[in-house]
């Protein structure tokens, strides 16, 4: 009597092998926004992971490859986010495109705040991961924030927008301690998109006002 059919028995090891890839992909993503891609230890994150050594070698090939795929999942899982937020936002905004990419890319910035803190670690270093993520992902958002504003690709757009929306999300901590409140609750995530929003329309008085 056999335990089960060849294609069951083909899916328990495809089952697996994905719930590792997974667990290492988790784990890669915590620690190179954590303490970087020169402080991870290849040992170190499989132990993290809860897998046996060698597994990232066989499932990825190298710690280069992982980071890179790290990379790739949390800028894709954010821009698609974004993107569902956009539309959202946009209905409920009666089209008007600054507010919506804002509130849409504040939520996200909320959800995914790995993402900045990526662009965080990498930002300040020149290497091919920093030059990876700038050609493939960030440029993306700059021609976004481009045509939404109906302007010229601009450095000084780009970066105050990045800046006000995200900042918080990358350190909270600033936040917990000098105002007493929680970026990532509800609440906050709405009040900030108000005044973010304000701030581009009228400036910081009509801001600080709110």
């Amino acid at each position: 009597m056999t335990s089960g059919s060849p294609k069951t028995r083909q899916r328990a090891p495809q089952k697996r092998a994905e719930e590792t890839r997974q667990r290492l992909l988790a784990a890669a993503i915590e620690m190179f926004t954590t303490v970087g891609f020169e402080g991870v230890m290849v040992a170190t994150l499989e132990e993290v992971a809860e897998v046996q050594r060698g597994l990232l070698t066989y499932h990825f090939g190298s710690k280069e490859a992982l980071w890179q795929q790290a990379v790739d999942y949390t800028f894709n899982s954010s821009e698609a986010a974004t993107r569902k937020f956009f539309v959202e936002e946009l209905a409920k905004r009666d089209g008007d495109q600054l507010a919506a990419l804002i509130a849409a890319y504040i939520r996200s910035s909320a959800r995914y705040p790995e993402l900045l803190n990526f662009i965080m670690r990498e930002a300040t270093v020149d290497s091919d991961r920093r030059d990876y993520m700038a050609e493939k992902h960030v440029s993306r958002f700059a021609d976004a924030v481009s045509n939404v504003n109906d302007r010229p690709k601009s450095v000084f757009d780009f970066y105050a927008i990045i800046g006000a929306m995200s900042f918080v999300f990358v350190s909270p901590a600033g936040a917990r301690r000098i105002w007493e409140t929680e970026p990532f609750s509800d609440a906050f995530v709405e009040q900030h998109i108000d005044s973010i929003i304000t701030l581009f329309r009228h400036g910081w008085s009509a801001a600080d006002d709110e």
